[in-house]
């Protein structure tokens, strides 16, 4: 019996520390001269809760860094130094490492398509 209470309350701790981490939404495509002003820029939307870190890059093709940024609230506007890139597919990787009892970490790469008019 004690046995079955440790290993239930060892598995409600992992059950309430990983509810901790927020779901991330991460946009597939965006398009910075829309109409609709929050589809101009590119960023991953989430309650991030309580962060160490968080580090969000932007890279073409060939592996280029063409944007990064270390604050949540900061966003891809299509631009390589203040010059807008063309319409293309752009890798992003996001690295989180989130202040949870198993010092969690994220990092998450994909593509987004940035879409022009």
């Amino acid at each position: 019996m004690k046995k079955l209470l440790i290993l239930l309350s060892i598995l409600l701790l992992t059950i309430v520390v990983n509810a901790q981490i927020p779901p991330i939404f991460i946009p597939t495509a965006f398009s910075p001269n829309s109409q609709i002003e929050k589809n101009r820029i590119f960023k991953p939307i989430s309650k991030f809760g309580d962060i160490q870190s968080y580090k969000f890059s932007i890279f073409n093709k060939n592996g280029e860094l063409l944007y990064t940024t270390k604050d949540t609230t900061n966003g891809w506007d299509g631009t390589y130094h203040g010059t807008e890139v063309q319409g293309d597919v752009f890798v992003y990787q996001i690295v989180i490492k989130y202040n949870d009892m198993n010092e969690t970490t994220l990092n998450k790469k994909g593509t987004v398509h940035l879409i022009k008019k």
